[in-house]
């Protein structure tokens, strides 16, 4: 990769894109005349450049337009309706007709600034680029006068933050007016308008050769043709033909609501566990996306009914009209001529109506999983999906299950309790389950969830092994979600957990825990954009966890260095939980600047979360109170005396941060907290052992920035062997920074800086940075000395969400991203071999 790369790519910035175009300005001209028309230009640019310094915007380029940068996207949209009633008056004053076109797109830009020469010859100083650039001047293009046209991007950060323009926002209307194809452009985009009424035209865009509306092939010109002479051919015959049964156009991956069983008989079984036989039935399939049990109930809190509200065909498809779901799915189970008839009422959800139903009967209870088998297959067909793949993706639900009804009551009742937080009592009913079917190994997955929850790894693990020996008792679903959890639990590769649950992300859209679990696995390896593309895929409108999903995807992108966008989401309404407050919004207030604020914020958020005072910490060694992170530091370690995995991770962290401080650690403490990390003593959770690696690494490294000279030939290969075997990445980057680190202390800073440059990539550890900034220093360049600690300053947000080994460096991140020396330390090379001893 070459410098003017490197260059680009470390200038690449998410920016709120605005363009805009005056309409007929040639036209104008040549009506009011070239003087009047440069005296009117003139007019509009001051005006367009005091709401420039209004919104905060920044002017790339202009011509009969302009190309416009926001930080924020409600301060584009707000400069976007200030510039077309500016027009609207100017216009009104001259008796002209003023009027303007603006496109609005929010996405990743590449800035770089020309050289003198290219200036002076006329080039522009800054350049702005990406392939946000032509999909905002396509939208831009495609707008009618005083038309604005957003981007799928922009109106989902727009719209539920247009009360940021106050009294305005409260009067714009949104209008979706469907897919397009833009020329150039290789994806569908979705484009929406906003304006308010009376102003706006809240009209369909006209297509052109550069973009045209995708439409359905029956609205399509041939078609309309072909569709005309088969009327006419048919026409004479309408008349003996029977009235084709109404169907809802449904699409791969639409969203379908599941209301409850309606069990029209005598038997209780035939409610709870038929409705969660049906869902896991239906699960099997790829082509359709069913609204989790979570966000279901989530909306009925919002759509004000009791709790526990039945979700009959009323209310489910108040639920789907909300949530955009296509169709509504109601069980039914009755008992028809000495027969147990298992039915699917398919209803539309604006009209409320049975759209078709689907059903199949048998004798007795022992055949109602068959039947409901029989159902899901010819729903998923009418439904629109292939033949081959309902049979190739399709399992009897008894073979992957569970043939007793006692059972699969039990599960249902297992899984109402962990939905509603009550993991404890879950267990209990997981229990029923499996003492009744030992095989149920769907059961046995979800007790394994629960004790996940809270904390319980060790059962988790066991309860993890009985389920793997069941695997044929599994959907491919399912199964897939076994695999993705050994990896994490039982692998120790954080590499091989990512891998897992990508895998099941990729093949089911609709299973939102695995977008989230592989997203916060990918952010725990500093893939940052691997991280961001799952955790976006998460966040939908659909999802029961959009809270957590957009905390989490607020994280990433302020490790992303997306400052702005960050505090964006997790300032949403959803994403603050029921204290009000997140710590991730503590550290993205401090990454940008505002650190008292983070601080205030702070003391508002309960102090019980041990992330939290590592988050603390650090705040308080931005503020320069080393004292006082000491103090919070020691305390959290001090309160947790047992030998458990988040104890050892106190211990550790307690002692990067006396690092940070330029504060000393005696020998003995440095030998006892590595000892007490690498030995994995517990009481009975020996932790994460792959966590267990990097938190050595980290107490190694933090010790190295106390002293000079630290020999480390004897823990350091037994943890980089152990590390290879598990193909633990992420314990092998630490263990390589410390190695790097040793060749620097010995006196070979060029040798450093050798190994050290071929790191940066964009997702490497943020201590690279600070290694290579010490090791310039060490090689008198102080260009390059100059250059990282700049970096560091620039890539606060990393240094604060970096979460790479659950983040124990974040006190020295942020400490040398403050970009001035660090004093202090306290090892002698005396010491050093009884500390590592």
């Amino acid at each position: 990769m070459t410098n003017e790369t490197d260059a680009l790519s470390s200038d690449r910035q998410l920016k709120t894109l605005v363009l805009t175009d005056l309409c007929d300005s040639v036209a104008l001209t040549a009506r009011i005349g070239d003087a009047a028309a440069a005296e009117l230009f003139r007019t509009l640019d001051v005006r367009a450049l005091q709401l420039l310094q209004r919104w905060k915007g920044q002017l790339i380029d202009r011509s009969d337009g302009m190309f416009l940068l926001f930080d924020v996207p409600a301060q584009g949209l707000g400069f976007a309706l200030d510039y077309l009633d500016a027009l609207a008056e100017i216009g009104k004053q001259r008796e002209l007709p003023l009027q303007a076109r603006v496109g609005i797109h929010v996405g990743d830009v590449l800035f770089w600034r020309n050289d003198e020469d290219a200036v002076a010859a006329g080039a522009k100083p800054l350049d702005v680029e990406g392939v946000a650039k032509p999909t905002a001047a396509r939208l831009m293009a495609l707008a009618r006068p005083n038309q604005i046209l957003l981007s799928a991007v922009a109106e989902a950060l727009l719209r539920p933050s247009q009360r940021e323009l106050g009294e305005r926002g409260a009067h714009l209307q949104w209008k979706s007016h469907g897919r397009w194809y833009f020329k150039g452009l290789p994806t569908l985009q979705e484009v929406f308008e906003v304006g308010v009424a009376g102003n706006a035209p809240l009209r369909m865009p006209a297509r052109s050769n550069k973009a045209w509306r995708r439409l359905p092939l029956w609205r399509r010109p041939v078609a309309l043709v072909a569709e005309l002479l088969l009327v006419v051919a048919v026409g004479a015959m309408a008349w003996i033909l029977v009235r084709p049964e109404p169907a809802i156009a449904f699409a791969e991956r639409d969203w379908v609501v599941l209301g409850d069983v309606n069990n029209l008989t005598d038997n209780q079984l035939l409610g709870d566990g038929l409705n969660r036989a049906f869902r896991i039935g239906l699960e099997q399939s790829r082509y359709v996306n069913i609204l989790s049990e979570l966000k279901a109930r989530d909306t009925l809190t919002r759509m004000l009914l009791p709790e526990g509200s039945a979700i009959d065909r009323v209310t489910a498809s108040g639920i789907a009209v909300r949530e955009g779901a296509r169709a509504v799915l109601i069980p039914v189970v009755r008992e028809s001529s000495g027969k147990l008839q298992v039915s699917v009422d398919v209803v539309e959800p604006e009209s409320g109506r049975v759209v078709y139903t689907v059903h199949s009967s048998g004798i007795g209870t022992s055949t109602v999983l068959q039947s409901m088998d029989d159902v899901i297959g010819q729903l998923r067909g009418r439904l629109g999906e292939a033949l081959a793949d309902v049979e190739k993706s399709s399992a009897p639900l008894p073979k992957v299950a569970t043939a007793n009804l006692d059972a699969l009551h039990a599960y249902a009742a297992a899984q109402a309790a962990y939905a509603s937080g009550e993991a404890e009592k879950s267990i209990q009913y997981f229990d029923v389950a499996t003492r009744v079917d030992s095989g149920f190994a769907m059961a046995r997955l979800g007790k394994m969830r629960a004790l996940v929850n809270l904390g319980r790894y060790e059962e988790a693990r066991h309860e993890l092994e009985s389920a793997a020996e069941f695997r044929s008792r599994l959907t491919t679903r399912e199964a897939l979600y076994m695999d993705a959890w050994s990896a994490d639990l039982l692998s120790g590769s954080d590499s091989e957990a990512f891998q897992a649950w990508a895998v099941l992300a990729e093949l089911y859209p609709d299973h939102q825990g695995a977008s989230v679990n592989a997203a916060a696995a990918a952010l725990l390896l500093g893939r940052y954009t691997e991280a961001a593309k799952f955790a976006s895929r998460a966040d939908i409108p659909q999802s029961g966890q959009r809270g957590g999903v957009l905390r989490l995807l607020g994280r990433i992108r302020l490790a992303q260095d997306q400052v702005d966008a960050a505090l964006l989401l997790l300032r949403d309404p959803d994403a603050l939980p029921a204290a009000g407050m997140s710590r991730y919004l503590v550290t993205a207030m401090a990454a940008s600047g505002d650190k008292n604020g983070a601080h205030e914020v702070l003391r508002l958020l309960p102090t019980g979360d041990p992330g939290l005072k590592l988050d603390a910490a650090a705040l308080a060694l931005d503020q320069g109170r080393n004292a006082d992170a000491l103090s919070i530091s020691e305390a959290a370690a001090a309160a947790c005396p047992g030998s458990s995995f988040m104890c050892d991770f106190m211990h550790v962290a307690g002692l990067v941060t006396k690092a940070a401080a330029g504060s000393c650690a005696s020998s003995r403490e440095v030998g006892r907290i590595l000892d007490r990390v690498v030995q994995g003593r517990g009481d009975g959770d020996a932790g994460d052992a792959s966590g267990r690696r990097f938190l050595a690494g980290a107490a190694i490294y933090a010790a190295q920035r106390m002293g000079s000279g630290i020999n480390v030939t004897e823990k350091l290969p037994l943890l980089k062997r152990a590390a290879r075997e598990s193909n633990d990445a992420s314990a092998l980057r630490i263990i390589e920074l410390v190695e790097i680190n040793q060749l620097r202390m010995s006196g070979d800073a060029a040798g450093a800086v050798a190994r050290l440059q071929p790191l940066v990539n964009g997702e490497e550890l943020f201590q690279v940075h600070s290694l290579l900034a010490q090791a310039y220093a060490d090689a008198g360049d102080k260009g390059g000395q100059q250059r990282e600690a700049s970096w560091m300053q620039k890539h606060r947000g990393r240094a604060y969400a970096e979460w790479i080994g659950s983040a124990p460096l974040q006190a020295l991140n942020v400490r040398d991203s403050l970009g001035t020396p660090l004093a202090g330390g306290c090892l002698r090379p005396t010491a050093e071999k009884s500390i590592l001893r």
